[in-house]
């Protein structure tokens, strides 16, 4: 209907993506761009570019008329449009109902949701993956999620609450290891070798104290191109694999004899974690498609936006 649509976007830090509802909650249609909130300069108008990129982006929607839009991630940030404070663990879908802000902005109804945050036993926090987490609809049974991503997240589930999560700068590593450091120099093409990968991911799972921790383990990437005959085209994988490896040896050690996972994330990601947990011996689960759609949807009906 003209003027009552709900819209829902997840906005984060490189990425937008938007997600247009049917009354029944049926996803009519989506728009995703990669105009996060790291495409706006610092020394802009913040107010003004997040108007334009939401104006822009969404142009033909505002068309057909939007009543209500309901926002997730860093667009809540302090870096974001609008700062929404974090609700602290365990919460629920209502814990993030109720610290959300509403805004009216220029004839349209803006809901901006908060993040989730700990402050033992060491700080951390979460914008976005809260939502998916919501909308992966888990259930009531415990359960151990992750989310694999730049700052990779895992959350243990029961109830319906996030009782307390973790994070890994995973990926943020790979990045830099790879493409800003002598460990990737000798690296050659990003293809993806997966005896390589699983060699890797078998090394932090060993975690002896013959082959050390991590931060000695790296430095092989490059010195066995050096000296052991690695191929060149096998280190992306090979360092992919000692990262993630290493986050679910710790992971496992944080949470306590995991035995299965739910993973939230792309096609890639899902395939790539799903290889290392299947050989730390965790069962998993995956393809929750639209987690961030349905859970924006799920807490838009906590908070009467629906109808």
């Amino acid at each position: 209907m003209p003027g009552k649509t709900l819209i829902g976007i997840d906005w984060g830090s490189t990425g937008f993506r938007a997600y247009r509802y049917g009354p029944d909650g049926t996803i009519l249609a989506t728009k995703a761009s990669p105009r996060g909130i790291k495409s706006v300069t610092p020394d802009a108008d913040r107010h003004a570019a997040f108007v334009g990129i939401f104006r822009e982006e969404l142009a033909d929607w505002l068309q057909q008329g939007i009543g209500r839009v309901i926002l997730s991630g860093m667009i809540t940030s302090r870096n974001g449009w609008i700062e929404t404070p974090y609700v602290t663990a365990p919460a629920t879908e209502a814990d993030l109902a109720r610290g959300a802000l509403h805004r009216e902005i220029e004839g349209l109804s803006f809901t901006f949701l908060p993040g989730v945050c700990v402050t033992q036993p060491v700080a951390d926090v979460m914008r976005g993956e809260e939502v998916q987490v919501f909308g992966a609809d888990l259930g009531t049974r415990p359960s151990l999620v992750v989310l694999p991503g730049t700052h990779s997240k895992w959350a243990h589930i029961s109830d319906g609450r996030i009782e307390s999560f973790a994070t890994f700068v995973t990926g943020e590593l790979f990045d830099l290891l790879r493409n800003k450091s002598l460990i990737g120099g000798l690296a050659e093409g990003d293809d993806f070798h997966e005896l390589a990968f699983l060699a890797g991911v078998d090394e932090s799972l060993e975690d002896t104290t013959e082959t050390g921790g991590l931060v000695r383990r790296l430095f092989g990437a490059r010195a066995s191109v050096l000296v052991a005959g690695k191929a060149a085209t096998e280190v992306s994988s090979y360092l992919s694999g000692l990262l993630i490896g290493n986050e679910i040896h710790e992971a496992d050690r944080m949470f306590g004899a995991v035995d299965r996972v739910a993973i939230i994330g792309s096609e890639l990601l899902e395939a790539r974690y799903g290889l290392a947990l299947k050989r730390a011996g965790i069962a998993t689960t995956t393809g929750v498609k639209d987690a961030a759609a349905r859970g924006l949807y799920r807490i838009a009906g906590q908070l009467g936006l629906i109808g």
